[in-house]
């Protein structure tokens, strides 16, 4: 399990690389669209997700049900789709 969390995490870091590469890593390059979320915010939730239910042992998406806290500072006011706006996730000091 380990291994094919490792490898699609691998694979999400490498694609994300490719977006960089061609610029949309920066904001100002990246439509702002009501359903598209900014790329290193897309990135960090993913990473966040994954801690969120296997580190975390959440029981479900409801911030009061994880078990641990967050690795991450502010990983829970960064990174929670369920508590952070999506019009807010442009702006977030990440």
């Amino acid at each position: 399990m380990a291994e094919a969390l490792q490898s699609a995490r691998n694979y999400t870091l490498g694609l994300f690389d490719c977006f960089a590469a061609m610029g949309y890593d920066s904001l100002a390059r990246v439509p702002h669209i009501a359903t598209i979320n900014p790329p290193l915010w897309e990135l960090g939730h993913t990473a966040w997700f994954a801690e969120w239910f296997i580190l975390r042992e959440a029981t479900s998406s409801h911030p009061a049900d994880a078990a641990r806290h967050s690795l991450l500072t502010r990983g829970d006011d960064w990174f929670d789709s369920n508590t952070v706006p999506h019009r807010s996730r442009w702006t977030l000091d990440l």
